[in-house]
């Protein structure tokens, strides 16, 4: 799950989190906010599939990093990617902090 938040955010923000079961269900939905985000562009292949929560972030990471690394190395998609981490920052902290 690390690997999936430093991709979205950064390696130096996602190594101060507690991963823990609600910091992968913002992954989840952050990965498929960043999924439906970019559909409307079909450029970068998907992860095949999107079921909420840590369990299919964890079983789907490295798809996930790939793509969230893709969409970000294109300068359309990044917007996704960022715009889409500014909206979840706050949750993400606030499961960390199991509040």
């Amino acid at each position: 799950m690390r690997a999936v938040a430093a991709a979205i955010w950064s390696p130096t923000l996602a190594q101060g989190w507690n991963m823990n079961t609600e910091v992968g269900r913002v992954l989840g939905e952050t990965t498929k906010y960043v999924m439906d985000c970019s559909a409307a562009f079909s450029l970068v292949p998907k992860p095949v599939g999107w079921v909420p929560g840590w369990a299919y972030v964890a079983t789907t990471s490295v798809q996930i990093v790939a793509y969230v690394t893709g969409a970000s190395a294109h300068r359309v998609y990044r917007t996704c990617v960022i715009g889409t981490a500014s909206r979840q920052r706050p949750f993400i902290e606030l499961a960390s902090a199991e509040i």
